[in-house]
C-alpha cells in the first residue's frame, strides 16, 4: 500500500499573502485544497477550503470563497462539533450564505 502523505500545509501560503504575493498564495491554497481532496483527506480539504476562502474574500471574490468553502463543508460527514466545521459554518455565516444543518 503506498504511503499516504499529508497535503502542503497553508502556513506557507498564509505567509505569501501576507507577503503580498496573492498569486502565489492562492495557487497555493488551491494545490493544499486538491491534494487533500485526492487523498480523500476531508478534514484537511476542509482547512485548506477555509484558508483559501479566507485568502478570496480578501481580494474581493466572497463568491468564489463561499462556493469552495461549501463544496468542502458539504463533503463532511458528521464532525459537526470540531472547530474546523463550526469555523466553516461562521464563513458562511458572514456571508449571509444558509448554513448546512448540522449533521
Amino acid at each position: 500500500m503506498p504511503a499516504i502523505s499529508s497535503p502542503p500545509t497553508t502556513s506557507f501560503c498564509r505567509s505569501a499573502a501576507a507577503l503580498g504575493e496573492a498569486g502565489e498564495a492562492e495557487r497555493c491554497f488551491r494545490e493544499a485544497y486538491d491534494a487533500a481532496e485526492r487523498q480523500g483527506a476531508f478534514g484537511w480539504r476542509l482547512r485548506a477550503a477555509l484558508d483559501l476562502g479566507e485568502h478570496l474574500r480578501s481580494r474581493n471574490r466572497l463568491k468564489d470563497g463561499v462556493g469552495i468553502v461549501m463544496t468542502a463543508l458539504r463533503a463532511i460527514e458528521g464532525g459537526a462539533s470540531t472547530r474546523d466545521v463550526r469555523s466553516a459554518q461562521a464563513f458562511l455565516s458572514a456571508a449571509d450564505m444558509p448554513i448546512l444543518p448540522s449533521a
